[in-house]
């Protein structure tokens, strides 16, 4: 009687299943059920192997064989592979078509129960697969089945089997299913932001009452949380660097599964959590792993392809509306699930007073302006004020009950910004260290023309004219983390490049100050030790700068393509990018003077002093008197009325890292 009921159990299964699967799709999940272990001593030759294997499709189909005993068991682990990633399906599914996305994906689900929670709170019930049609469960199984197989292949068998990932049944992927891919990708990152939302002191907003509002009380999330989740925002206010989301998400969804079960024991379950999470960032911060190659075509979503008129009902719909390479846009249709499903059916029915479910470019540079409006700090501080909004603690502190705002010692908000406007005037003062220098090293060189043997005017010439630059130098390495911070929303890290190139600028300082101050004794050989050790701290300086020039194009880059570039911000990235250039070419030609000695061409030619030294110098001046990044901090948030229409060729994908 067992085995007979096994037998009825096993052939209901196999039926059940072949609904969902069609032969691309069981070719995935065989590669996935018999993926060789990690921990076999051969590990890389057997998985190289296996995922040639799948590569030429040459699994056999247990759907088409006999009810043996093997098959059997393969049957059951693809049962068991199908519930698991349906599990993860529903969820994606219960964020994507919330009323508020950005809500839904701070809770998690549970396999105890069938809701979303937030830090052990209910919060929704899950979506319901069965209310799918068969295509629609089979486009979403597919994508999550091709993204856990990816998760499972080492880089370089990726790129050997590169070809057999862009291919289904032998067809080659349209243009909707590399979006269902890029889908998978960023909600599998959505699932760590959610456990590190859960493992800090985030806010889980409220239902959307009306349209620009996420809450019944104001203020509320701030572009862009109010149109998607940042997983890298939600590692930073948990004390964690960039990417930790990117790199967990290249571990397939059996971690997601481990992790999960921590988030359902509890605050101390959660701490653990949190824990592993910051030594894991430590683990990782030295090194990253590689993009994959799937994410260069960001670049084409919403690009009309062949056969895009033959993809899902939804995505003829929604692909003319998207812009390519808008970044927020674009993340935003990825975590509502936009190539999937056949209709809107699940989705929120369209409002008067409702933000729309699918904004246009349009209607996402309003939502972006109506939170320069909202908030005052976001124009010059934006990644600060979105974690503000982000912070549950903030949130009590701003509610309607709160009779009386605390003293400045119980507000760790109100010190940072204390703490922020301090720095501010300090980095201000540093760039003025460059006027008195030059202009007093001038008059200590007019000095020496009326005293040429008297060594004091030819040792306040020679030292403030050599070392005046380096405190310009120390300000633009300032100046790149803080445009980072105004432009792209990124956040400051206690251990940034921007610590180690003001590290290099003081060791320039240092030796460029020592070797001149022994210039001025007459002795020939010390002398010219002294101008070896300025030689080499000019050179020094100048391999420093090549370097903080390429992290400057990067950052100009991404200026370009992560945000909506105002004229109005333009001019502050070229006066770095002039001013870095002049910079090194001075210290080029400084270097040639001490290394020809007092007899080369440059010592010989006053002009090349005045040319190359003084007149770039006091252009930098002149470019920091008139274009000084300050003055975005002192603005106050005034955005000019007329808002700039961008042009989408302008805003293109990132993600970029950190660059100061």
């Amino acid at each position: 009687m067992l085995a007979q009921s096994n037998m009825s159990k096993g052939y209901i299964t196999k039926k059940l299943l072949a609904s969902d699967f069609d032969d691309g799709m069981i070719q995935d999940a065989m590669a996935i059920i018999l993926f060789p272990s990690r921990s076999d001593a051969d590990f890389d030759a057997l998985a190289r192997s296996h995922c040639l294997f799948w590569a030429r499709q040459q699994f056999s189909d247990p759907f088409c064989q006999a009810l043996e005993s093997q098959n059997r068991e393969l049957i059951k682990n693809i049962s068991k592979l199908h519930q698991r990633l349906m599990f993860f399906i529903e969820d994606y599914l219960t964020k994507a078509t919330a009323v508020f996305p950005p809500r839904e994906y701070l809770c998690l689900p549970s396999r105890m129960e069938h809701h979303l929670r937030f830090k052990g709170q209910a919060v929704c019930s899950r979506f319901n697969a069965a209310n799918l049609t068969s295509l629609e469960r089979k486009r979403l199984l597919r994508a999550f089945l091709r993204c856990q197989l990816k998760y499972m292949m080492k880089s370089d068998i990726r790129k050997l089997c590169e070809e057999s990932l862009y291919r289904h049944s032998g067809q080659k992927f349209q243009q909707w299913d590399l979006q269902a891919i890029l889908c998978v990708d960023e909600y599998l990152k959505t699932l760590y932001a959610a456990m590190f939302a859960q493992c800090s002191n985030s806010w889980l907003p409220d239902i959307v009452q009306g349209k620009g509002s996420t809450s019944s009380h104001s203020p509320d999330l701030l572009y862009p949380d109010s149109l998607c989740v940042d997983p890298e925002a939600y590692a930073y206010d948990m004390g964690c660097g960039s990417y930790i989301a990117s790199r967990l998400a290249y571990r397939e969804f059996d971690l997601v599964t481990i992790l999960l079960r921590s988030t359902e024991a509890g605050k101390p379950g959660r701490d653990r959590l949190k824990e592993w999470f910051k030594n894991l960032h430590q683990i990782y911060d030295s090194r990253r792993e590689s993009s994959h190659y799937l994410i260069g075509h960001y670049h084409s979503i919403g690009r009309v392809s062949e056969g895009s008129e033959n993809g899902p009902g939804m995505y003829r719909i929604l692909r003319s509306r998207i812009i390519p390479n808008y970044m927020t846009l674009t993340t935003t249709y990825l975590q509502r699930a936009w190539v999937f499903l056949d209709d809107a059916r699940f989705y929120p029915s369209p409002s008067s007073v409702a933000s729309p479910h699918f904004p246009t470019e349009d209607e996402a540079l309003e939502e972006r302006y109506q939170t320069m409006k909202k908030d005052e700090d976001y124009w010059d501080h934006p990644w600060r004020a979105r974690a503000r909004h982000r912070s549950q603690k903030w949130h009590n502190e701003k509610s309607p009950e709160k009779t009386k705002v605390e003293d400045d010692q119980d507000s760790e908000l109100e010190k940072e910004s204390s703490l922020w406007t301090d720095e501010h005037q300090v980095w201000k003062m540093i760039s003025m260290g460059l006027t008195p220098g030059d202009t007093f090293g001038h008059l200590g060189r007019a000095w020496a023309g009326s005293a040429p043997l008297s060594p004091k005017p030819f040792m306040l010439q020679l030292m403030l004219i050599l070392v005046a630059p380096v405190f310009i130098s120390a300000t633009i390495y300032v100046n790149l983390g803080r445009l980072k911070e105004a432009l792209l929303g990124h956040q400051r890290r206690k251990c940034s490049p921007t610590s180690i190139f003001i590290l290099t600028d003081i060791i320039a300082f240092c030796t460029q100050i020592g070797g001149s101050l022994v210039q001025v004794i007459a002795n020939p050989k010390i002398m010219e030790i002294g101008g070896h050790v300025v030689l080499g701290g000019l050179l020094f300086q100048l391999f420093v700068l090549v370097v903080y020039f390429a992290l400057v194009m990067r950052f100009q880059r991404a200026t370009q393509r992560e945000t909506i570039y105002l004229q109005h911000w333009r001019r502050y990235v070229w006066t770095l990018i002039i001013s870095v250039i002049a910079i090194w070419v001075r210290n080029l030609v400084r270097a040639a003077e001490f290394a020809e000695g007092w007899y080369g061409f440059v010592n010989q030619h006053e002009a090349m002093m005045y040319i190359f030294d003084s007149f770039l110098m006091f252009s930098v001046m002149f470019a920091y008197a008139v274009f000084h990044p300050g003055q975005l901090i002192e603005a106050g948030g005034k955005m000019p009325k007329n808002r700039q229409r961008i042009n989408s060729e302008q805003v293109v994908m990132g993600p970029f890292g950190d660059i100061a």
